[in-house]
């Protein structure tokens, strides 16, 4: 279970809709820092109804079966950690996909014992496959977990095929994700919240795109003789 859905810390999987790129929002699956930070005040009240997606569901159930074939692939042994790695230097914990336990190559690149395994089951294959926002993903795992190194390793429905991206240690989108967690966590503390960064949260702070109410227009009518 990801630790972010408690409300009391940042997921590594937060990352990418809190971490602002050249000062832009990225706004993944149209998640922005705002709805976060609304999860994590209903998570923190008991209040959050967060039942899984079916495509969640197919990551939770087929997550097992998905690490025993790319270690087939790939001749390298996966450990899959039970519990979540907490940062030292922000409030945010990582739960892992797995971390490999042995030096291997994965496509022509050498990949250290205790890199991260970042495994991703879509219903097609994504171009890129180290999109920015799973790079933000692994980024903040590896910090969390004090390593050098990282793979998003993806198996798209569509094809069965595995398609993998090495990720390096990039220590200044660590510190940008740092000081992002807490940005995040002083709005937790002081109840403020983001800048809108959509079209609709903009629309929702202008009084005259709101639903007026409705006016009763036989209440208060003076009929004249």
């Amino acid at each position: 279970m990801k630790h972010s859905v408690t409300g009391q810390e940042s997921g590594a999987s937060d990352t990418p809709m809190i971490t602002p790129i050249n000062g832009e929002y990225l706004t993944p699956f149209g998640l922005t820092p705002q709805t976060t930070l609304d999860r994590h005040r209903a998570a923190a009240a008991g209040t959050l109804e967060d039942k899984p997606t079916p495509i969640m569901k197919r990551g939770n159930y087929f997550e097992d079966p998905s690490r025993q074939w790319f270690m087939d692939e790939y001749e390298c042994h996966i450990n899959h950690p039970q519990e979540g790695f907490r940062n030292a230097h922000c409030n945010m914990v990582a739960s892992v996909d797995g971390l490999f336990s042995d030096d291997c190559i994965i496509d022509n690149e050498k990949v250290s014992a205790g890199a991260v395994w970042e495994c991703k089951l879509p219903r097609k294959a994504s171009t890129p496959t180290d999109t920015i926002e799973r790079v933000l993903q692994v980024q903040a795992q590896m910090d969390c977990t004090d390593t050098e190194m990282g793979v998003i390793a993806e198996l798209s429905q569509s094809d069965c095929i595995w398609r993998t991206a090495v990720v390096r240690r990039h220590e200044g989108t660590i510190k940008a994700i740092r000081e992002a967690v807490n940005i995040f966590w002083e709005h937790m503390r002081n109840g403020t919240d983001y800048e809108p960064v959509t079209s609709s949260e903009y629309s929702s702070m202008i009084g005259g795109n709101r639903r007026p109410e409705i006016i009763d227009l036989v209440s208060g009518f003076i009929k004249i003789a």
